[in-house]
């Protein structure tokens, strides 16, 4: 497994080198900003090209604390990011705030049981999943996942195709093509994510908690 994970560590190394120096040599020539936009996205769909073919592993995700639940995820979209395009991703703050609220630091039932992070419902019950508790004969039930990095994939599946997160969408487009990327302003479009009237207000809180850990914990 650590040599599967220094192989991973040393592609993304190799693949990020390459599409920074593309990226910079084409755009010294192409100064037009939609030109370089296009340019990037098409250097940015050979990355992700080249990176399926050469199978890269899941990270490992093991955590024993707040700071290690954090770079866990983070390191798990990291691994997610280099396989799908930028216009498809969710900032890593945004990724992380709802982990930390939906499966309270991966310490819940389904965080544990079920490598469900994300709290991600299904209605199919012939799939793998997990019943709440606290409700007598649910309708819905949490999926459960073989890993945690997969909730995470599905996560991602969902926020893009899901008519619910359109706007969410939208405003992502906008700001990729402006180069200016707000989490605090896009969070407030996945207030249809939970059922709590509260839980845009919450995922920005902890995405300013995130921070401080980080500063405060980070060596």
């Amino acid at each position: 497994m650590r040599t599967h994970n220094l192989k991973n560590f040393s592609v993304r190394i190799a693949l990020l080198i390459a599409s920074i120096f593309l990226v910079f040599s084409l755009g010294s020539f192409f100064p037009n900003q939609f030109t370089k936009y296009r340019i990037q996205s098409q250097i940015e769909n050979e990355r992700i090209e080249l990176a399926k073919k050469v199978n890269l592993f899941e990270p490992e995700f093991e955590y024993h604390s707040e700071l290690q639940f954090i770079t866990a995820v983070e390191n798990c979209i990291n691994h997610l990011n280099f396989l799908i395009p930028r216009d498809k991703r969710v900032p890593t703050e945004i990724i992380v705030a709802q982990a930390v609220l939906e499966s309270h630091w991966g310490q819940s039932r389904f965080a544990l049981e079920g490598n469900n992070i994300l709290g991600i419902h299904t209605w199919n019950f012939n799939e793998p999943h997990l019943k709440p508790l606290n409700i007598d004969n649910p309708t819905y039930a949490l999926k459960k996942y073989e890993t945690k990095c997969l909730c995470v994939k599905d996560y991602l599946k969902h926020i893009n195709n899901h008519p619910a997160y359109q706007k969410f969408r939208e405003l992502r487009k906008i700001m990729i093509k402006n180069n200016d990327m707000n989490v605090m302003l896009l969070a407030k479009h996945l207030n249809k994510y939970a059922s709590d009237t509260l839980y845009v207000q919450k995922v920005i809180e902890t995405i300013k908690k995130v921070r401080n850990i980080k500063k405060q914990l980070t060596p």
